[in-house]
């Protein structure tokens, strides 16, 4: 049985090259830094770094509307967050910040 599913899942994968997942989690900046990192580990099924989308799900207000996220060191398991001050100064405040994210793998 298990033959079976994998020959399937590869035939899918080679008539649907394309993979797509989504998550959510938050990222905690301290008062007395510029900025804060997460990795976020991808579910399985990707071959190819993704293009990533993050979206920010916090209202926030004061200083942490300064914030922006980044990604960089992206890969087929894995990408990493950083979410930092526009200004490149410390926060001043604690926050946590929520965050919505898109995987889309575009090729085979």
């Amino acid at each position: 049985m298990q033959t079976q599913a994998e020959s399937i899942e590869t035939a899918l994968n080679t008539f649907f090259p394309y993979k797509i997942a989504s998550g959510s989690g938050s990222v905690t900046i301290g008062s007395a830094v510029a900025s804060a990192t997460a990795t976020v580990t991808l579910p399985a099924g990707f071959t190819l770094p993704p293009v990533i989308t993050v979206q920010n799900t916090t209202n926030g207000a004061g200083r942490s509307l300064m914030l922006n996220f980044y990604v960089y060191s992206i890969s087929a398991t894995q990408f990493t967050l950083k979410l930092a001050t526009a200004d490149a100064a410390n926060t001043g405040t604690s926050y946590t910040i929520s965050y919505n994210w898109t995987a889309v793998q575009q090729t085979a």
